[in-house]
């Protein structure tokens, strides 16, 4: 027969269960308010926008690839001062740099860019090649062999490293009355790439 004290701690029991289960029923009604809070903000998200940059603002787009590589399959006499050295020859002209019709490289992009050209002068004469870069002169090259020579011709070279923009314009220009050698062998060159974009 159960006394006063048992039913006491029968009592006690039942309301600490009845709390417990009070605060039980406001914990869960406080995780449904967060469940349907993040419903809502799903369904109520608008479309997707853009991908950003990543970080420090580089870009992960492809870098753009240029490069070029024309030659002459036969000799060029310059008729007038300045005359441009036209190429006859592709070999490469990814990215569309090097404009055939007047034998002038474009850079398509701002950028960092390198460029060499090479050629042999005529027999017994001498011929200056000149890299210019919107009207203006960058770098010379000579080439001269004399009859006192064991050597026929004469070479010229040179390279550089420019910063352009996109829109600048590279060719060479041969001083007047002289003669650029070249054959089916192909000894005059004039080569660029894209080292990286600036």
């Amino acid at each position: 027969m159960a006394t006063s004290f048992d039913s006491e701690k029968i009592l006690l029991k039942l309301d600490e269960l009845t709390e417990n289960l009070h605060h039980m029923k406001v914990e869960h009604s406080a995780q449904q308010q967060r469940l349907q809070d993040i419903e809502e903000s799903v369904l109520n998200q608008g479309p997707k926008g853009e991908k950003g940059e990543s970080g420090c603002g580089v870009s992960q787009s492809t870098p753009r690839r240029v490069a070029f590589s024309v030659a002459r399959t036969t000799s060029f006499t310059a008729k007038f001062a300045g005359a441009t050295l036209p190429f006859t020859t592709i070999f490469t002209n990814t990215g569309n740099g090097f404009i055939t019709s007047s034998s002038h490289f474009r850079a398509p992009v701002n950028g960092s860019y390198f460029l060499t050209y090479f050629y042999i002068s005529a027999s017994n004469k001498e011929a200056h090649v000149f890299l210019y870069v919107n009207g203006q002169l960058k770098v010379g090259a000579f080439g001269y062999a004399d009859s006192s020579s064991n050597a026929k011709h004469g070479t010229g070279a040179n390279q550089i490293v420019l910063n352009l923009q996109a829109g600048d314009e590279a060719w060479l220009q041969v001083h007047s009355g002289q003669v650029v050698y070249s054959d089916g062998n192909i000894y005059t060159t004039f080569t660029g790439f894209l080292l990286f974009e600036n």
